[in-house]
């Protein structure tokens, strides 16, 4: 199993808030599931709660803005879905901190 620190471009989700990405290599077989879920509570007890990138605050309208907001993170964020699992860091101390960790 090995953990990929990665530059985000214009074909990722989030690019224009999150300048990197984890990828888990091989790709979602059990054992890469279980460390997408590792990595995930990592990042969540790292920098706090987030929400999923894809159903994320950053893609609501402003006038939405009387709604719960209290998982509001810009350090990072995650997609799973059914062909992809990543994690998304926002820049160079966020992927500093991971490189402390997983490396």
């Amino acid at each position: 199993m090995q953990l990929l620190l990665k530059k985000t471009d214009v074909r990722f989700a989030g690019h224009d808030r999150f300048e990197y990405y984890i990828k888990i290599v091989p790709t979602l077989d059990e054992h890469a599931t279980e460390e997408f879920y590792k990595l995930r509570h990592w990042c969540w007890e790292t920098f706090g709660p987030s929400r999923e990138i894809h159903k994320n605050y950053m893609y609501l309208p402003r006038v939405w803005s009387n709604i719960y907001l209290g998982d509001k993170n810009d350090a990072w964020s995650w997609i799973n879905d059914d062909y992809r699992a990543r994690i998304y860091l926002k820049g160079k101390d966020e992927a500093a901190m991971f490189k402390l960790k997983w490396s």
